[in-house]
């Protein structure tokens, strides 16, 4: 790990310089149980990198682990942005939706994630959690527009 991290300053090419942070952090997670080092050299190839799909899973799975929740959400958010397809990112943002509503307790954010789901697609567990949502933020013309979308009518509210 030392070695790596003695020799990424002196690399020119970005994505040798990836390379070798996501190199230290795998060393770091896997054999030397160092999870600060880990999280900290997948932020560097972030920086370097900011959509690359191996740190953004590896740093999902150690906020997760480590219930740095804030953290997650924001992961979450930039795996969602580096979706490769529709049926990807709706995933990573079911995950978003639901920390922010089940473990942050934050129903606005959890219903504008929700409804970014459904714009990809119709979603039954989108469908009830803004349901759901929308009744306790009492939003009632956006629940009126919901239960309208769900009958096929998708009338504007107000209308």
């Amino acid at each position: 790990v030392d070695l790596y991290r003695s020799l990424t300053p002196d690399v020119a090419d970005g994505d040798v310089q990836v390379e070798l942070k996501l190199k230290v952090a795998e060393i770091a997670r896997t054999r030397l149980g160092n999870a600060t080092l880990a999280k900290e050299s997948y932020v560097k190839a972030l920086e370097l990198n900011g959509d690359d799909t191996r740190a953004l899973v590896a740093l999902e799975e150690l906020y997760q682990e480590a219930k740095e929740y804030p953290a997650l959400l924001d992961i979450l958010k930039k795996r969602a942005d580096a979706a490769e397809n529709d049926a990807d990112r709706k995933k990573i943002l079911a995950k978003e939706a639901r920390l922010s509503d089940e473990t942050l307790h934050d129903a606005p954010a959890a219903a504008a994630v929700y409804e970014q789901i459904l714009e990809i697609a119709e979603d039954e567990e989108a469908f009830s959690a803004l349901e759901r949502l929308y009744t306790s933020l009492e939003r009632w013309d956006d629940l009126i527009a919901l239960f309208e979308r769900q009958l096929g009518t998708d009338v504007p509210p107000g209308k």
